[in-house]
């Protein structure tokens, strides 16, 4: 606590250090720029929310913003941002409630400054919903795909119908309608999954994997036919549901696994300015989901018209099998997001 308070309170922000970590980050964004992986993540929240978003933009930063971050814009961003009145402490392990007010009044009583500037999170303003985007990886060895969906806020009513839609669609583990079709039933994909982002202020899902390059064209027809299939061409069952309420609340517990985990729930919960009691709530909320509810909620957010599709591969192989799909316009996008000329 005496080095936590220390780093909180008075940080030096050494020259050296702060070069060092300025170059580790810019060789760790350079390493990203040739994982079609990493490229698709990043530019799939861009085009989910906008590229010039908050939720839109890297949290890695990019080439250009962390070039030109200095020592001394760290210092205003501390002297700025880091105040007691919106910050937490989150003990978890063998230590009582008074312990810890104890130790947080001796290293933190002091402390004073307020609380930072409230941050205004504007809607969500997607990059052309409709289109097809693509990002040349020359030699690439595979074909990544991703689907991006919008999603509602982690506070909304639709949080459990939402959560299970996902785990039906490929949120679910490995038995997922996308997950069984593209590597089960036609063997093109390791592995395909979905993973819901649902924050403060709005949310996205993005459904990704690779596939094998000449199989892209077939592959993106398949990732469309399971989205029109989500959005209510093939509505989920009753078994369907199940299994994947089953999946989320067995799995649930695993959340709990380590002290590690569960910090990090809690602070996930602060974070979101939801209630500890979330933690009880959901599993509650995870059965008490009806099948209609989880149906209009697929329907909901899956509906094609909202969704936009990214592929990161060679250009040179599969941008012709994109066209030949007529799913929309293809764009062409550099590993930043912006479109190519």
């Amino acid at each position: 606590m005496a080095v936590l308070a220390d780093v909180v309170l008075q940080p030096a922000f050494p020259a050296a250090e702060f070069d060092r970590e300025k170059k580790l980050a810019l060789d760790g964004l350079g390493q990203q720029a040739n994982n079609p992986n990493a490229v698709a993540n990043r530019v799939s929240f861009m085009l989910a929310f906008g590229l010039e978003h908050p939720y839109g933009r890297s949290p890695a930063g990019l080439p250009a913003t962390v070039g030109s971050i200095t020592r001394e814009d760290l210092s205003r961003f501390h002297q700025a941002q880091w105040k007691p009145g919106s910050s937490a402490l989150v003990f978890v392990g063998d230590v009582t409630l008074a312990e810890a007010t104890a130790l947080a009044k001796q290293h933190f009583g002091a402390w004073s400054g307020g609380a930072a500037p409230a941050v205004t999170i504007p809607p969500p303003q997607p990059v052309g919903p409709g289109k097809i985007y693509l990002i040349d990886r020359q030699n690439a060895a595979q074909t990544v795909i991703a689907h991006v969906l919008p999603a509602p806020p982690r506070a909304s009513p639709e949080y459990a119908a939402v959560t299970l839609a996902d785990a039906v669609y490929g949120g679910g583990g490995f038995g997922t309608r996308l997950n069984l079709n593209l590597r089960e039933d036609k063997g093109y994909s390791y592995g395909v999954f979905s993973n819901a982002s649902l924050l403060r202020q709005s949310g996205t899902i993005i459904a990704s994997g690779g596939v094998q390059t000449d199989k892209t064209k077939e592959s993106a027809a398949e990732f469309v036919t399971e989205l029109k299939n989500l959005a209510g061409a093939k509505p989920i069952t009753e078994t369907e549901l199940t299994a994947a309420r089953l999946t989320k609340i067995r799995g649930y517990a695993q959340q709990f696994e380590s002290l590690n985990r569960v910090s990090g729930q809690v602070i996930n919960l602060w974070a979101l300015g939801m209630p500890m009691m979330e933690l009880q709530r959901e599993p509650e909320s995870l059965l008490g989901a009806s099948l209609a509810a989880v149906n209009a909620a697929a329907s909901k957010y899956a509906a094609p018209a909202g969704t936009t599709l990214l592929l990161v591969g060679d250009r040179s192989k599969i941008e012709a099998g994109l066209k030949d799909l007529n799913a929309g316009e293809v764009v062409i996008l550099d590993v930043e997001g912006r479109r190519v000329k």
